[in-house]
């Protein structure tokens, strides 16, 4: 194998990668804002519950 055989390999599959995002528009990037969106969601819910917990025990500053 050539070094040019490896470094066309390469590029081969960043053009394939880079054709397959293309087709997917937008998904990724919704994808990205549901599982952002989702965990802020976690996050303040189990703030929430911690919260709650601490002016049960006293413990809240």
């Amino acid at each position: 194998m050539t070094w040019t055989a490896f470094w066309y390999g390469i590029a081969g599959f960043f053009q394939f990668c880079f054709k397959i995002i293309r087709k997917l528009f937008e998904v990724p990037n919704v994808m990205v804002w549901v599982l952002l969106i989702c965990l802020l969601a976690f996050w303040t819910l189990q703030l929430r519950k911690h919260r709650k917990q601490a002016d049960k025990d006293g413990t809240h500053i």
